[in-house]
């Protein structure tokens, strides 16, 4: 087997961008992969979600595409509560103790200038009852020992801030492997 050095080979990408979902409100260049937002389009959504694809249509193919998503949350004039991410994934080990710390979440609370407290709850999703989440701190721990033959636990969270008037359904998934 012939060994070539890295430094001696030459290679050659080409790369185009596009969006491939969610495209309204969104503009993104087919060389530069720059993503602009078009003037007032997503002004009355809260939350815009766009899929972009970057494929590579040169001669080295391994490899040759990837997906980003990019989310834009509008804020203007708006009360909201929302968890700091869409999603969360965490792998667990199935003889880890109870009462071990797993994953914190967060939710924030935008354009409400009193001082409010946001609680947490698992709504749905919790098999067995084998998680617990911290109502103040968001930190998802180990309830009991947990069943071998769940391979993945998706829970449903709920953030609510005691606002006047209240503000609740901040909803974020949570995935446990």
């Amino acid at each position: 087997m012939r060994q070539i050095p890295i430094s001696a080979l030459t290679v050659s990408l080409n790369i185009f961008w596009s969006a491939i979902a969610n495209v309204d409100g969104f503009a993104v260049d087919a060389k530069t992969g720059v993503i602009t937002i078009v003037d007032g389009t997503l002004a009355a959504a809260p939350v815009s979600v766009l899929a972009v694809l970057a494929k590579n249509d040169g001669p080295i193919r391994a490899g040759n595409y990837d997906m980003a998503t990019v989310t834009v949350r509008n804020f203007l004039n708006q009360s909201l509560l929302m968890f700091d991410e869409m999603s969360y994934s965490q792998s667990v080990l199935e003889n880890a103790s109870i009462a071990s710390r797993i994953l914190q979440v967060s939710a924030t609370l935008y354009n409400y200038a009193a001082t409010a407290t946001v609680t947490y709850t698992i709504s749905s999703g919790n098999i067995g009852a084998s998680f617990m989440i911290d109502s103040i701190s968001g930190w998802i721990s180990v309830a009991k020992k947990l069943n071998r033959s769940v391979s993945v636990y998706n829970l449903t969270l709920q953030a609510t801030a005691n606002t006047v008037p209240l503000l609740s359904g901040a909803i974020s998934s949570c995935y446990f492997e």
